[in-house]
């Protein structure tokens, strides 16, 4: 099961935003509620077959603080194992086509 085949998708998918010239995706100003929903998320790596959280929370940073907030709001959207699990995944050609798929499902360009 991919991202799209899950049911959370279409509840996320208005969050979702890519940015020009990127190929990541970043989940904004998700409500509290399903956030945590968001996080709780299991699908399989695009890649091997794991079973993996696709959406992921950002690393805090001084950029990403939200009215001073120490917490890190962004989530984004990773097809594959993370890299310290399984570094190979995110550079098969697997992965490079769920990210094309991504910009397909967004709008932006494959």
């Amino acid at each position: 099961m991919t991202i799209f085949d899950h049911p959370v998708w279409k509840y996320v998918a208005s969050y979702a935003h890519l940015d020009e010239g990127r190929d990541n995706v970043d989940l904004l100003q998700l409500p509290d509620q399903l956030r945590a929903l968001a996080l709780d998320v299991i699908c399989n790596c695009v890649s091997c077959g794991a079973l993996i959280h696709p959406l992921r929370a950002r690393v805090l940073s001084a950029r990403s603080r939200v009215a001073g907030s120490g917490t890190e709001r962004r989530l984004f959207y990773a097809a594959t194992c993370p890299s310290e699990v399984n570094p190979g995944c995110s550079r098969t050609l697997a992965a490079k086509d769920a990210k094309a798929l991504m910009r397909r499902k967004l709008g932006g360009t494959a």
